[in-house]
């Protein structure tokens, strides 16, 4: 049987997987309707394991604010920590690159780019790029997925590079103008600046900003309403952090991320 810990599935979803699947999403039959709601032990799961798991993270003072557990497509436990109450958009962190790529497959999929092969520097040819040697050239779409761009960034003691593009007037440019490190796809380098890029990518090509795009493509389809998802200085939302979403609605995803890109 199918089964869901809500806020923990998507974490360990690597960011590059969800491109590889084909979302399918029949908006006629799944509009704003919310999680069918059923008890714990209706669907197999012991109420007082649960009980005990929730008052352990109580008493261990545990920083969560939510913990929810849908089985069978039907929501079986929902609990909320003070001070959160489940009631407002809820910051997702870094669950945030796997939404964008998931924009990424959708954006494949009607056409706005090529292939995963395609280069990054066609995608923002209107731009005059600085530090453009044969290794800059060379990075695609698949190495920003994989976050094996081989761009120069830094990523001792956190993300210095993030902090520093953020500073800048112009996020994409900063990142695009960053000097080469290592060949495209030869060395793995968490890099929260290359799913900016993938940000800036699907404006690029659709003209849209990500959050409009995920409006009409994903979020509308999945009818979830209610989000908060902030944008850098031109107006590109951020690729790498930052997406607020309530709960239930980041269990909608899970599941149809779990049903291999199908929602009900």
């Amino acid at each position: 049987m199918k089964y869901l810990l809500c806020l923990t599935i998507l974490l360990l979803l690597p960011p590059a997987l969800l491109t590889r699947q084909t979302i399918v999403i029949d908006s006629e039959s799944t509009a704003a309707t919310d999680w069918p709601v059923a008890t714990p032990e209706s669907q197999g799961i012991d109420s007082d394991i649960i009980a005990s798991a929730i008052e352990t993270l109580h008493q261990r003072q545990a920083p969560i604010h939510s913990l929810l557990i849908v089985r069978n497509g039907k929501l079986a436990v929902e609990a909320y920590f003070h001070p959160y109450d489940g009631k407002t958009p809820h910051d997702i962190a870094s669950v945030t690159k796997p939404i964008t790529t998931t924009l990424i497959g959708l954006a494949l999929q009607e056409g706005r780019f090529t292939s995963v092969s395609e280069p990054m520097l066609s995608i923002f040819g209107n731009r005059a790029i600085a530090n453009a040697d044969a290794r800059k050239q060379a990075i695609t779409l698949e190495h920003l997925l994989t976050m094996s761009s081989g761009l120069g960034i830094s990523t001792r003691g956190g993300e210095p590079t993030l902090w520093e593009m953020l500073a800048s007037p112009d996020n994409v440019g900063f990142m695009l103008n960053l000097p080469m490190s290592d060949e495209p796809g030869a060395k793995y380098a968490y890099n929260s600046g290359g799913m900016h890029l993938l940000s800036g990518a699907i404006s690029a090509r659709t003209g849209r900003s990500a959050e409009s795009f995920a409006q009409s493509r994903l979020f509308q389809p999945l009818g979830i309403t209610r989000w908060n998802w902030p944008r850098d200085p031109q107006g590109v939302s951020h690729g790498f952090g930052n997406l607020h979403l309530l709960p239930r609605d980041m269990a909608r995803l899970g599941w149809m991320f779990l049903d291999g890109g199908r929602w009900r």
